[in-house]
């Protein structure tokens, strides 16, 4: 919910990670998506994807802090006419109460009404994360309001003079790239993870059954490993490398298929 492109490090939102002590396969490994906090994090993730494509507040580039009280607590608005996103997060394992005020108009408001707020009229923060609302309203410009977090909770208000009910579409499974397909081109995909250690994968595509040789290089245009030499199929490949017995640096992978050619640079890091 805040500005920019949300930063999600790989699999994270389907609970890869734990337990996995290599921080490199952590962040850049193929994803487990059954992994053990999937039914956890997969929801959690889904909604904030959907506030955040719903809600016009958070796609702006406006951001204020709010004062919380509460070192574990963090809080920001998203200020937008009259649908003003407010986000509240405790990063406490207990539940945790705090009291936080809005100012309506002023030198710095946080939060934006059209024609500024009007005292004693009923607004609504509703929490479109939990899908409760609740009726609050200024006095002297300034609302307060003192929301209660659980162990690690979130809250996420649109504050207005509305009341909104929110809901997401259930999850459902999402089958994977059909593979069995004939490629339409020549193709060869960049390494995965990139930069590397020790091991990375390498896929390519044969729109045509071909002789193909896959082959490693050093900086010095030495082969240092032969991965594929032989006749193949058409379709989707892929081979593993493992770098183990070489030096940090950069690479090079040359892919030959018939009167194709391709070449690649990767990276590995010790």
């Amino acid at each position: 919910t805040v500005p920019g492109i949300p930063m999600i490090y790989s699999g994270q939102e389907v609970g890869y990670g734990l337990g996995i002590s290599n921080f490199d396969q952590r962040r850049r490994g193929i994803i487990d998506w059954n992994s053990g906090g999937k039914a956890l994090l997969s929801p959690h993730y889904q909604r904030l994807a959907w506030i955040r494509a719903t809600y016009p507040a958070f796609s702006t580039q406006t951001f204020n802090r709010l004062v919380t009280g509460n070192p574990y607590v963090y809080a920001y608005t998203r200020p937008f006419p009259d649908q003003n996103g407010i986000a509240v997060e405790n990063f406490n394992g207990y539940s945790t109460s705090v009291q936080i005020a809005l100012a309506g108009s002023g030198v710095r408001p946080n939060v934006r009404l059209t024609g500024g707020p009007i005292n004693g009229k009923t607004y609504y923060l509703n929490d479109v994360y939990n899908d409760t609302s609740y009726a609050v309203s200024f006095n002297s410009d300034t609302m307060k309001f003192s929301p209660t977090l659980g162990s690690y909770g979130s809250a996420v208000y649109i504050l207005s003079d509305t009341v909104f009910h929110f809901s997401v579409p259930s999850l459902t499974s999402v089958s994977a790239t059909d593979r069995s397909a004939v490629p339409s081109a020549f193709e060869l995909g960049q390494n995965f993870p990139n930069p590397f250690n020790p091991s990375t994968n390498i896929e390519y595509a044969l729109p045509a059954r071909s002789i193909v040789t896959l082959r490693v290089y050093n900086i010095l245009g030495q082969m240092v490993k032969e991965l594929v030499n032989g006749v193949q199929n058409a379709g989707f490949h892929g081979v593993s490398f493992d770098g183990g017995g070489l030096a940090s640096g950069v690479y090079f992978y040359r892919l030959d298929a018939g009167a194709n050619v391709s070449v690649r640079k990767m990276l590995l890091m010790k």
